[in-house]
C-alpha cells in the first residue's frame, strides 16, 4: 500500500506516464540567475529536501505554503504527472485540491505496484473515497482502463465504494463496459458474491452497489436501444 511507503522522506517522486501532459509552472529565471554551473548538479537534492518540506507543511495544514513549495518544487523540475500522486500517498483531500488547482494531471499512471494504473483507480484501490470523489468532481478520465481492462466503475463496485460507485454513474459512467475478460462490474461483483467470504458491511454494500448497476445497466441498454432500433 502506499501508506506504506512513508519511511524516510514524507512523500516519494511517483514516476508515471500519460497521455496528456497538462502545463507546468515556467522555470523562475530571475531567481536563479545567479547560480553557478556547480548548483545544477544539485538539483536532484534540491528537489527531494522540497518534497520533504511539502509533505512537512501538508502535516501542519498550511496550504499557504505548500502551494509555494509546489511550485518551487516545480520550478525544480517536479513532474506535473506525479503531482496527483503526492495527494494519494498523503492521503489529503485539501492537499490534492491544490495539486490540481496548480495543474496536477488528473489521468496520469502509475509505475511500480501499480503500473499502469490510473490514478483514480489508485486512489479507489487505497480506499481514499474522499480522493476518489474529488478526481471525479474535477474532471478524471471515466474511461480509462488499466492494464487488464478495468474501469474505474468496476475497481469502485468490487470495493464496495458506494458513493464514488453513485458518483460514477451520475457522470454517466460505462456501466455495460467489459475488462479484458469480458466481464462487466456486475459481474465482477457476483463472482465475488460467489467465491469470497464477505463482511456483514461489504455484503450490505454489494446489495446497494448491485442495485445501482442494476437501474443503471436497464437505463443503458434501453437508450442503446432506442438509439439502434
Amino acid at each position: 500500500m502506499l501508506k506504506g511507503l512513508l519511511a524516510t522522506l514524507c512523500l516519494i517522486g511517483l514516476s508515471v506516464q500519460a497521455d496528456v501532459l497538462p502545463a507546468q509552472a515556467a522555470p523562475d529565471h530571475t531567481e536563479h540567475a545567479e547560480h553557478s554551473e556547480h548548483d545544477h548538479h544539485d538539483g536532484p537534492d534540491a528537489k527531494s529536501l522540497k518534497e520533504l518540506a511539502i509533505g512537512q507543511a501538508v502535516r501542519a495544514n498550511d496550504m499557504d505554503a505548500t502551494r509555494q513549495l509546489v511550485r518551487e518544487w516545480l520550478r525544480l523540475g517536479g513532474d506535473a504527472n506525479t503531482m496527483i500522486f503526492m495527494g494519494i500517498v498523503l492521503h489529503h483531500p485539501d492537499f490534492t485540491r491544490l495539486l490540481i488547482a496548480e495543474g496536477a494531471n488528473l489521468n496520469g499512471t502509475a509505475l511500480g505496484m501499480y503500473k499502469d494504473v490510473p490514478a483514480l483507480q489508485v486512489a479507489i484501490l487505497e480506499e481514499e473515497e474522499a480522493l476518489a470523489l474529488i478526481l471525479i468532481e474535477a474532471g478524471a478520465n471515466l474511461k480509462q482502463r488499466d492494464a487488464e481492462g478495468h474501469t474505474a466503475l468496476m475497481r469502485a463496485a468490487v470495493a464496495g465504494q458506494v458513493k464514488v460507485v453513485e458518483a460514477l454513474l451520475a457522470r454517466q459512467a460505462d456501466v455495460l463496459a467489459v475488462n479484458q475478460a469480458k466481464q462487466t462490474a456486475t459481474q465482477l461483483m457476483m463472482h465475488n458474491l460467489a467465491r469470497a467470504r464477505l463482511s456483514e458491511r461489504l455484503y450490505t454494500q454489494y446489495q446497494q452497489i448491485l442495485s445501482l448497476l442494476d437501474e443503471a445497466e436497464i437505463q443503458a441498454k434501453k437508450s442503446k436501444k432506442e438509439q439502434h432500433p
